[in-house]
């Protein structure tokens, strides 16, 4: 059992960090070389999810799941959305 909760620890966190960075460095390109309309109020929301920790975010979604009795399935790791600065 203990295998397999590391395994999907694993698989989760590459697969996170597989995305995100791709999509973070796009958007830091546009935001520092191109200027559009609306490119400040994006940015002001962006930083502004950065105010927030992330334990806020995910205490809610981790009782919920644990309620469930599922916080230990690949299900529960699929259903959560992770909170983000650039959702």
């Amino acid at each position: 059992m203990k295998k397999i909760l590391m395994g999907t620890v694993a698989l989760i966190a590459l697969a996170s960090t597989a995305l995100t960075v791709p999509v973070a460095a796009l958007a830091a390109f546009i935001f520092a070389r191109f200027a559009f309309r609306g490119r400040e109020v994006l940015y002001t929301i962006f930083t502004l999810g950065l105010l927030f920790p992330v334990a806020i975010a995910i205490l809610p979604i981790f009782i919920m799941v644990r309620n469930l009795g599922c916080s230990t399935t690949r299900w529960a790791s699929r259903c959560r959305r992770r909170p983000s600065a650039f959702r």
